[in-house]
C-alpha cells in the first residue's frame, strides 16, 4: 500500500444476543483487546485506524458504567440492531458511516 492508503478495522462488538452469555462476552473482550495489540505492533500500524466497537452500540449509560466491560455490564442497544440481535440495521450502520468519515477528514 502507498503512504496515502488508510485500513479501518473495526472491532468486534457487543450484541444483543451476548446478554447472558458472560462467557461470550470475555472471549469477545479477549478479541478485541488482541486485535489492538496486533494492530499496534504491525509494521504499517500508521496506516490502520482501529475502531473499538466493543461498547460503541451499547446504552451510553451502561457503556460508562464500572465495570462495564470486565464485569458485564455494558448491554448492548436493540435500536441499532436487527430482530436477529446480530446484524447491525440502519441506524447501527449509520453509526459506522460516521467514524469512517471522521477518520478520512
Amino acid at each position: 500500500p502507498s503512504n496515502k492508503s488508510k485500513m479501518i478495522f473495526f472491532g468486534p462488538k457487543f450484541e444483543p444476543w451476548l446478554a447472558d452469555d458472560n462467557t461470550s462476552r470475555k472471549q469477545y473482550t479477549k478479541l478485541n483487546n488482541g486485535f489492538q495489540r496486533i494492530i499496534r505492533k504491525h509494521q504499517l500500524s500508521n496506516q490502520i485506524k482501529y475502531i473499538d466497537c466493543l461498547t460503541l452500540f451499547c446504552t451510553k449509560d451502561s457503556a460508562t458504567l464500572p465495570g462495564a466491560i470486565y464485569g458485564g455490564k455494558a448491554m448492548a442497544d436493540n435500536k441499532y440492531f436487527d430482530a436477529d440481535g446480530l446484524h447491525l440495521n440502519d441506524k447501527g450502520y449509520g453509526v459506522w458511516r460516521q467514524m469512517v468519515e471522521e477518520t478520512f477528514v
